[in-house]
């Protein structure tokens, strides 16, 4: 089960992206090629977001909270712009905000486990 929200968010992520990429006339396999070929990027991604959550280091960031919020702000705009579900971006643009608001902001983007581990 504690991989099925990697899963979910990567799926998510994935169909709001190739749903950009058609409203804008994109080619959405071309995408789909284009993420794959990311896959290092990804994983070397997620083995410092562990480390760091491990070690509770958020402290030294690669980016912000508060920098990951105003471009995913960004992107719940374009989503509007583009006549898309904004679902996606306002859920993860909510969570940053709240992260943002507890006064992590300036704390590495992984800090937002902080934010997950309340109810």
């Amino acid at each position: 089960m504690r991989l099925l929200p990697i899963f979910a968010g990567h799926w998510i992520g994935f169909s709001h992206g190739a749903a950009m990429c058609a409203a804008e006339g994109m080619d959405v396999a071309e995408f789909g090629e284009t993420i794959a070929s990311l896959s290092p990027m990804f994983a070397d991604d997620l083995r410092h977001v562990g480390r760091a959550i491990e070690g509770n280091r958020f402290a030294d960031p690669q980016s912000t909270i508060r920098s990951v919020g105003v471009d995913i702000t960004r992107l719940l705009e374009i989503a509007d712009d583009l006549n898309i579900n904004t679902a996606f971006p306002a859920f993860a643009s909510d969570l940053f905000r709240n992260a943002t608001d507890a006064g992590y902001g300036a704390e590495e983007h992984c800090a937002i486990v902080k934010v997950m581990r309340a109810r």
